[in-house]
Parts: C-alpha cells; structure tokens; sequence
C-alpha cells in the first residue's frame, strides 16, 4: 500500500453495523451494567426484530455495590430494553483472570448457544476485569471449530478503533431509562448522563437526523478469518503496557522429556500438543540411546528435539542433557509414562509472571493406577519443611526458572539411580520458594516400573537411597533450617497425636450410645412382644365374645323374649 498523506473521510469514517446479519449474539458484560452502558440500543434494536441476544454478566459487582441489588438492576434494565436471557457467573469483582478455565467456559456457552457474534469490552479498556474478558474471549473463540465474529463495544473508555456506529436514535429513551435503572451506580457518578454523551458524540459523522450512536470494532472472523484480529491489536499500544501480541512475546518453556523407550511417549507428547499455551519447545532425552526418534515425532504440530548421547543414560544422565540442551526461559519435566491435563502450562506460567522473586511454581497432582483410577493427590502447597524429609513434587507438577541451572548451578546428582528429582528440588529450595496454583492439571500414572521400586530386594529401592539423600543435605543445610524442620515435625505428630487421642475418644462415646442404643433397642423389642402376646388374647376374648353374642341373638328364647317386648309396647299403648 503506498504511503499517502491524506485520506478522505469515507476512507476513515465508521460504517453502519449491519445489526440484521446476526441472529444468535451473545454479550459478555464483566459487571452488571457495562451490557447497558455498551450496547443496550443494540440490544433493544435487536429485541424489535425478534432476536433475543444472551447476556452473560461474569462477576458479582460486590466492589461496586450489593452483588444482589446489581443483579436486579441488570434484569430490571433487561426488562426495559424488550427483554434478552441474563445468566450470572458470579466471579469475583476485580479479579475476573484469563484463565484455561474462563476461555473454556466462554468456548462452550458460545458453542452451546450456536452464536453467530460475540460481543465484549475492549482490550484497551483501563478495567482489569474488561481486559481479562476480552483477552479470554480472544482464546476462546480460537478453540471453537467454526469462526465466530467478535465485536469490541465500548463501555469504561471510548473505543481507539471504532469501525462501525449503530443508529440507536430510535431507542435512546430507552437506554437512558435501562441506564438509569442502575441507581446504585448513579449514586457513585451519573453514568447515564455521561455514556449518553458519548452516545451523542458518536453520530457526529451520521449526519444531523442521527441523535445518538453506539460504536464498535466489527471483526468479521466468519468471513475474514483470524487475518481479521490484527486491526484489534495495537502494536505499540499493547508493548507499552506489557501486553503479547504474538506468541513470540511470551517466554519460551522446554517442555524436557526422558524416554526408555515406553509406547506412552506418544501420548505423553500429545497432552503437550494440547496445551494452550503458545510458546512451547519439546526436548526428548533418548535415556535408551536409540539415536532415530519414531516416524510419527514429524508429524506434530510443535517441533521436537531429538537428544540422543548415542548411549544408555540413567535417569539424572538424561535429566541434566535435557537440561543442557533447554533453551527457554522456563523449563518443566514430563516422563514418558505421565501426561499433563490441558491448561497445566499455562497456570504455572501466569502463576511465575504474577509473583515477583519466586522462579518455581507447582500445582496439584492425580496418581492413577493402571486402570485409570485415582489412587493418590498431591494437592498440598508448598512446605519446606516437608520438603526436608520426603519428595512432595511429582517431577511433572513443577515450572521452574532456567536461571536456577544457567546461573545457580542446579543439576540433577548422577549419583542417584532414583529420587534424583527430590535431590533436585532440594537444590531449587535453596534459591527461591515454590508458589502453588491450586487444581489438579497433572497426572502421575502408577504402573508396574513404580511397583518395582518399591520391592525392598531391587537395587533401588528409595529406603536405601532415601538414606542417601538425607544424609547428603543433613550435612549441607544450614542447622537453623534442618532444626526448624524438626520442630515443624514434632508439632506435626503433636496435632497428630491430639487428632489420634479425640478420634478415639469419639469412637468410644459413639460406641458407648451405641451400647445403649442396642440396649434400648432390645428392651423395645421385648416390649413389642409382649404388647403383641396381651393383643392376640384380647383379640382371641373379643372374637369368643361376638360368638356367643351371635349365638344369644340366634336362639328361640331371644326370639321369645323379643316378641314378648314388642307385645308389652303395644298393650302399654293400648292401655292409654
């Protein structure tokens, strides 16, 4: 395109929204208001011609007002506009995230919903919970199988690239009546004088019969395709305020995998495949010495380092050559036996990038048996004191900084066979703390080589190398810190002496009412069975009763006696 230095008005102007395209829209609205305040001509545009839009409003409005009384006024609003379906996600206020979680949630309401259009805040917006939105929107709408067009409205600020106006001079009563319907937000500053003014602005290139406009960013992905996202993306912008715009921005992880050979190597580089997050390099140690990786490694969409020493290695050999060769600026293990749940990635990384001084972060692990049953989770946060006596990391579940290798010289002791990985981590812990991300994102699969450690005859069972590891950081840490360990461990097994003493002590009581439950139980059922004896005699004198009653009122004497009485009545009148 040559360069120019003017362009005319209709090459710069916003267009008209063609609001009569879509039929399916969905709204995100981070609080209980920005639906309105953004787009309530739109939406009661829409409401005339018969398309009900759905709104999802994520978090609870609580840092604004009673989360309640912020809800009534959305539906309140809704009311006003003709009428559109609300759900309410109640997040938290002012820590909506761009989390797995979120951009999953928001890809299957889309997909549920069969939307045709998204609509929500822009990223630019100065609102963390509008730019977590629309940056979670983006992710989202990557993982839906078909295309789906975005729109950025404008609620907190005015929209830096505004393509398309809506004429909502037909409906501006009543967004200024739905507006005001949030008088909570009114008390803190009148909102609805103010977004009417903008409104207002907005139609200054409409012409003089347009009264108000609302303005957005169409970004036709159905049409377009992901091409269509570059305009929402402002370069200089976003690296001013420490935004990615390309994976390339974000930091590099090694994902470092050791391999015996196992056939699950496939699948354990399949759940890297499936993360989302963008910038990820894969690194296999061939721990076997097979020097050819399998014909099916070409194939995958992230490209993969084969290592091969052209030798066998042993577990921390192939550690520390995956480790040599790691080029990211974080780094993680994975086995070739073991997987990572979708999402693990990304976590640890937001997690590292959100604690300034911590370079390693852990999150929980599930332990399946072979059969796929859990059988075991690690879900505890960090505790160094722990850490001192026993592995509390799966080597899986931990995202840890390069620079703990490239400049603090961590590396796995060659001298270990097995329990290399807790050596390592007691290195790490020397160095900076473990931050931990709650969820289970990482799965530890329990097969027959972990069964085998355990038998206390193979050369490397952990007891005897547990010994080892012990005695080598028993003489290595400072006393302050291996005395604090102990102290923590005997409070330890004082809560859980206290804990033993008052679970037992409850089982005797509960065994104790039990006792006399049973009791009271039994005495009830001697009870029932001699009321049950009394009532069968009773019962039995009745029935002997109404029998000799029957057989009195059958006999030739009662027949006499009550002709006799019939007669005496007749003479007693007679006689009067």
């Amino acid at each position: 395109m040559p360069i120019q230095d003017r362009v005319f008005e209709a090459q710069t102007f916003p267009q008209a929204f063609p609001l009569e395209q879509f039929h399916r829209p969905v709204l995100l609205a981070p609080h209980p208001d920005d639906e309105v305040f953004g787009c309530a001509g739109l939406l009661a545009l829409w409401a005339q011609r018969g398309v009900q839009a759905r709104v999802v409003v994520l978090t609870e409005g609580q840092a604004q007002g009673e989360g309640a009384q912020r809800q009534a006024e959305s539906q309140a609003a809704a009311a006003v506009l003709g009428g559109y379906a609300l759900d309410f996600w109640q997040l938290p206020d002012r820590d909506v995230r761009c989390t797995p979680e979120l951009q999953q949630r928001i890809a299957a309401y889309v997909q549920a919903h069969q939307a045709d259009v998204l609509l929500v805040p822009a990223l630019h917006e100065p609102h963390p919970d509008h730019q977590a939105c629309a940056l979670a929107a983006l992710w989202s709408l990557v993982q839906l199988p078909q295309a789906v067009d975005l729109c950025f409205y404008e609620s907190g600020t005015a929209l830096v690239h505004c393509s398309h106006l809506v004429d909502i001079t037909s409906v501006q009563a009543q967004k200024i009546q739905a507006m005001q319907a949030f008088g909570s937000q009114e008390e803190v500053q009148p909102y609805s004088s103010r977004i009417a003014a903008l409104n207002h602005f907005r139609a200054i290139t409409l012409g003089p019969q347009v009264q108000a406009a609302e303005g957005l960013q169409w970004l036709p992905l159905a049409q377009q395709g992901w091409s269509a996202l570059l305009p929402a993306l402002d370069p200089l912008f976003l690296h001013q305020r420490g935004q990615a715009i390309v994976p390339q921005d974000l930091p590099l992880v090694s994902v470092l995998i050791r391999t015996m050979g196992d056939p699950r190597l496939e699948q354990a580089i399949a759940s890297v495949c499936a993360q989302n997050y963008p910038q990820l390099e894969i690194i296999v140690v061939a721990a076997h010495g097979q020097s050819q990786p399998p014909a099916w490694v070409d194939a995958l969409p992230h490209r993969v380092r084969w290592v091969s020493l052209q030798r066998p290695l042993i577990r921390p050999q192939a550690a520390n050559a995956a480790l040599e060769h790691a080029q990211g600026q974080y780094c993680i293990f994975l086995d070739d036996d073991d997987i990572f749940a979708p999402g693990h990635i990304d976590k640890l990384v937001h997690a590292l990038q959100s604690q300034a001084g911590v370079h390693a972060a852990h999150t929980d692990t599930q332990v399946v048996n072979p059969q796929g049953q859990e059988v075991l989770r690690y879900d505890r946060p960090y505790q160094s004191q722990r850490l001192i006596f026993t592995n509390i990391f799966p080597i899986h579940s931990v995202l840890f900084a390069r620079s703990l290798v490239a400049l603090q010289g961590c590396r796995f002791d060659e001298a270990l066979p097995v329990l290399e990985d807790w050596d390592f981590w007691l290195q790490v812990s020397t160095h900076t703390s473990f931050v931990h991300v709650p969820g289970c994102s990482a799965i530890y699969r329990y097969n027959d080589r972990s069964q085998l450690q355990s038998d206390a005859q193979h050369a490397h069972h952990h007891l005897q190398w547990r010994e080892q590891v012990m005695q080598k950081w028993l003489s290595q840490l400072p006393p302050q810190r291996i005395a604090a360990a102990g102290a923590w461990f005997a409070q330890q097994l004082d809560h859980q002496e206290q804990h033993r003493a008052y679970a037992e002590n409850q089982l005797l009581q509960r065994e104790h009412t039990l006792q006399q439950t049973q009791q009271a139980l039994g005495q009830s059922q001697q009870d029932l069975a001699c009321n049950q004896h009394q009532l069968q005699h009773t019962q039995q004198a009745l029935q002997q009763s109404q029998t000799t009653l029957q057989a009195i009122y059958a006999s030739r004497g009662w027949r006499w006696l009550s002709w006799l009485r019939r007669m005496k009545k007749r003479l007693s009148r007679g006689g009067n």
